[in-house]
């Protein structure tokens, strides 16, 4: 049995005949997605880089058959751009600055390819025109690889240090192909060799990663923008607008979980707080001095809260307090304490507070949340019976006993 050479498995038109196939086809899916779903800048320049990574392969698997001005100058051209078209379209995908750093790779480019016409024209051993073109590809490789110290998305960085990798992978192959050109024979170096296959099979699995980790990246920051709207929207339907906290079906959905937790612990109070005469407040002066003053009464009511409490807005100028582990005469203090904190508030371009009214409730066993709130509900109605500017317990007494009220 006589083995087979190396180069029956590396044969270079076969592989680029196909790779020119396969990159045209992903190029037009690409264009075909971007024409039909939401891209991210930067997104068409990976199409363009895919399309000249095609044209380049096609035209050297011609060579021989068309014009060598294409199958070697166009095509060694298209090759050495497809970095700097990435690296473009990563800068716009990354929210990277454009500017002098994308004008500095057009030179590079233009340096590196200038460099290897100039050996060609000038009748240069094949070796040193080699050389010179894998030390372009890795200068314009060195250029991209760079972009990946500078991301903004945390989501998608795994997959573009894998891509970046890849062209680093690649720049490494193409920099021991130049080395060895440097001493190789001529016919090991020249378009029928095992060593020329060998280095456009690392160009087409480069491609293939890259069309991979593009579309990737495109995917992961999609989803993370999706996640972070979503997140927004929940906040959004859980907070109130006006005041920053739990609004009404949030709040109610905290007290649920309280109540089933309290269930196999200490029980918690619930405080349901109304603001005096708000009514007149936005019959007389508006209701932006009504908004500033919901505003002011919520940010002191949460300066006298304790760690863990959790304050709500149930609709209007009403406010409710989840008290965890607090027993009657807790709470009863804790209300207290918020009765006087806005007794004694001045808010600035408007006066003093108006003064609240509290009424607390208890977690007994068994309990609902509406059912504590009921009696939260008719401690306050008690409250303002009693003259408002009070706290009072579910059972119509107040919070404390000598608690002062201004006249």
């Amino acid at each position: 049995m006589y083995p087979v050479p190396l180069s029956e498995f590396l044969h270079p038109r076969s592989i680029l005949t196909l790779a020119a196939a396969v990159f045209f086809t992903s190029g037009f899916m690409m264009a075909l997605m971007g024409c039909r779903r939401r891209v991210y800048p930067g997104y068409w320049h990976w199409v363009a880089g895919q399309f000249a990574f095609a044209l380049s392969a096609l035209a050297i698997a011609l060579r021989g058959v068309i014009d060598p001005f294409w199958s070697m100058h166009f095509a060694n051209a298209l090759l050495l751009l497809q970095p700097i078209l990435i690296a473009a379209g990563l800068r716009r995908f990354l929210s990277q600055a454009v500017g002098q750093r994308e004008q500095m790779d057009y030179l590079l480019w233009g340096f590196a390819y200038t460099a290897w016409l100039i050996s060609v024209l000038g009748h240069a051993p094949h070796g040193v025109s080699i050389f010179i073109f894998s030390m372009g590809f890795v200068l314009l490789s060195a250029r991209l690889i760079q972009l990946g110290y500078r991301s903004l998305y945390p989501a998608v960085q795994g997959t573009l240090n894998l891509l970046l990798g890849s062209y680093a992978l690649c720049a490494l192959v193409q920099l021991a192909r130049g080395v060895i050109s440097l001493t190789a024979e001529e016919a090991a170096i020249l378009g029928d060799g095992a060593m020329f296959g060998l280095a456009f099979i690392t160009f087409v699995l480069l491609a293939i990663i890259t069309i991979s980790m593009l579309l990737l990246m495109n995917y992961e920051r999609a989803e993370s923008e999706l996640r972070a709207i979503e997140s927004q929207l929940m906040e959004l339907a859980n907070t109130d607008g006006l005041t920053g906290i739990p609004n009404r079906r949030h709040f109610l959905f905290l007290a649920e979980r309280l109540q089933a937790i309290a269930a196999r612990g200490p029980r918690p109070a619930l405080l349901i707080i109304d603001v005096d005469h708000f009514k007149q407040i936005n019959d007389a002066r508006g209701h932006m001095a009504g908004d500033v003053v919901l505003r002011a009464i919520t940010h002191a009511i949460a300066d006298v809260l304790r760690g863990g409490d959790t304050l709500g807005r149930l609709g209007g100028d009403e406010f409710a307090v989840l008290l965890p582990e607090s027993d009657s005469h807790a709470a009863g203090e804790v209300a207290s304490r918020i009765v006087k904190c806005v007794r004694q508030l001045v808010i600035p371009e408007f006066g003093p507070a108006p003064t609240l009214s509290i009424g607390m409730a208890v977690f007994t066993q068994g309990d609902s949340v509406s059912e504590v709130m009921r009696r939260a509900d008719q401690a306050l109605y008690a409250a303002k019976r009693a003259g408002r500017n009070c706290a009072m317990t579910q059972d119509g007494e107040h919070c404390v006993d000598d608690l002062e009220k201004t006249a």
